[in-house]
């Protein structure tokens, strides 16, 4: 990279950092964003670094900053962190827009720097976590530990376990779709297949939160602790997955490359 574009890039990070400072923290705080904050945050800089290139749009760009300074200008005025997050996101569009690096295809994994919604979230978590609790306490007690659910309660004997939206696959989902979009763009495959791949990706999600369930089912039958199901399901099972998801796009694009 230029020593134009780097400066640009600086720019840009110190007249957002405010935003960048608050999207930080949030996800980091948080084992369920912290996943997928990470990973885009890397998977942006090895997609920047690997790049060789693409046409410049620098009315894009432009118009695209001012939208993500407007965003961030609103955040802090009404205090609207939502606002914030996206308009770190929409820099870095935008930057790729203006110095034609990243691609467009590669810049738009910066969408995953932000987390769900929570007014998303808000939505389904109840039918989410009520089923996902329902079918741990039907496996349990198919293995040979009765257990009972109410909502998103658990009861396995003295152990107790309240299931999370995060345990149901949503999450997971999300950073599975981020590796998804990620091998289509490094590929260099139009918009419209990066979606589809991301799509793809994404539904695997399904599958494994319910590999996850049975696991923690499993966890309860043999006697551990709640908090042993917890670890299981908030770092065990996401880090796995999105590591061997990873794991098996890089292979396949260096078979590629040969």
């Amino acid at each position: 990279m230029h020593a134009g574009p780097r400066w640009l890039w600086l720019a840009v990070g110190v007249a957002f950092s405010a935003s960048i400072v608050e999207l930080s923290r949030h996800a980091l705080a948080l084992p369920y964003d912290r996943i997928s904050f990470l990973l885009a945050s890397v998977l942006l800089i090895r997609i920047a670094l690997l790049s060789q290139g693409a046409p410049r749009s620098p009315r894009a760009g432009v118009l695209l900053l001012a939208a993500a300074a407007f965003l961030q200008f609103a955040a802090i005025l009404g205090d609207l962190s939502t606002f914030g997050r996206a308009s770190v996101a929409l820099a870095v569009i935008a930057l790729a827009r203006l110095t034609g690096r990243p691609s467009l295809q590669g810049a738009l994994v910066a969408l995953w720097l932000v987390p769900i919604p929570i007014s998303v979230v808000e939505v389904v978590r109840e039918p989410l976590e009520n089923s996902g609790a329902a079918i741990i306490a039907v496996l349990s007690s198919a293995f040979g530990a009765p257990a009972e659910a109410v909502g998103p309660v658990v009861r396995s004997g003295s152990t107790i376990l309240e299931l999370r939206v995060s345990d149901t696959g949503l999450y997971i989902g999300y950073a599975l779709s981020l590796v998804g979009w990620y091998a289509a763009a490094r590929r260099d495959e139009p918009l419209a297949r990066c979606a589809a791949s991301a799509l793809r990706y994404g539904l695997l999600a399904v599958p494994v939160a319910l590999a996850g369930l049975v696991l923690a089912s499993l966890v309860l039958v043999v006697g551990k602790s709640g908090g042993a199901v917890r670890t299981l399901l908030d770092h065990v099972v996401p880090a796995l997955v999105v590591l061997a998801a990873l794991l098996h796009v890089e292979l396949g694009l260096r078979r590629r490359a040969r």
